[in-house]
Parts: structure tokens; C-alpha cells; sequence
């Protein structure tokens, strides 16, 4: 009984992080596209 639940909140832990991995993946390539539509603007 116990076993099973140090697994399920492993998995879920694991779940979390990668989960949180592509959400700040995500949002650095977004940053990356606003930053490089912003610096011409800039420049200009």
C-alpha cells in the first residue's frame, strides 16, 4: 500500500517537472520571437 503511493507521487512529481520543462521551453523560444520582432523595432 505504501510502496504504491511513494510510486504514485513519484510519478506525479515527474509529471510536474517535465511538465514545467516545456512550459519554461515554451516560453523562452516565445521570449526569443518577441526579442527578435522587438530589437529591429528598436534599432530603427
Amino acid at each position: 500500500s505504501d510502496h504504491g503511493k511513494v510510486l504514485l507521487s513519484c510519478s506525479s512529481v515527474i509529471k510536474f517537472s517535465v511538465v514545467a520543462f516545456v512550459s519554461l521551453l515554451e516560453l523562452f523560444s516565445w521570449a526569443e520571437e518577441i526579442s527578435l520582432v522587438a530589437f529591429p523595432i528598436r534599432f530603427v
